[in-house]
């Protein structure tokens, strides 16, 4: 026989082996002596609580994280996040993901309900009660029985700085042709 069919062949007859195996070991779950298992199952444990064994193990309260949560870790400024002053309190349940504005019309993408849904909105529109009066390209505004409230999109954590206008790019690499290999 030629080398290639016989590889062919013995790999043909070794995936047949390891099928087999995996067949038998998902069936009958290990070896199997006399129509009886082998493996003898772990008895079952009592039910754990929920307490942790040890109090040195336990996690602070939440509130404990106030400082990490409000001084973000990953952001560069590491400064803690301004909250909106001035503005009226955001209806609970609404939140403003963004602005498209496009063909003659601006339309705000907004986040309500329970189960979580995002619904397209225009002036007019009302959302859980409130009424869109205005979509600008920041905010949109709400009105609810003589309340107003703005919303605006969550904060987005800040970039790293657009290279300068007059910044020279990188070098580009030299090509292969150019390069030397160590010892020529």
């Amino acid at each position: 026989m030629r080398p290639r069919l016989t590889r062919h062949l013995a790999l043909a007859v070794l995936s047949i082996a390891l099928g087999a195996a995996l067949w038998l070991e998902l069936e009958h779950g290990g070896a199997v002596t006399n129509g009886t298992s082998a493996v003898t199952p772990a008895p079952a444990r009592p039910p754990t609580s929920s307490a942790p064994a040890d109090p040195a193990f336990a996690l602070p309260p939440l509130n404990a994280y106030r400082a990490i949560e409000a001084r973000p870790l990953f952001w560069t400024s590491r400064r803690p996040i301004a909250a909106a002053q001035g503005a009226a309190a955001a209806p609970s349940g609404l939140a403003l993901l963004g602005v498209v504005e496009g063909k003659g019309e601006t339309v705000a993408l907004i986040r309500h309900g329970q189960p979580p849904r995002v619904e397209r909105v225009h002036e007019g529109a009302t959302v859980e009660g409130w009424t869109v009066t205005k979509v600008a390209l920041g905010s949109v505004v709400l009105v609810s029985g003589g309340t107003e409230a703005e919303l605006k999109p969550k904060a987005a954590p800040p970039t790293a700085p657009a290279p300068a206008a007059n910044a020279k790019p990188a070098a580009a690499p030299a090509p292969p042709s150019a390069r030397t290999r160590p010892g020529d």
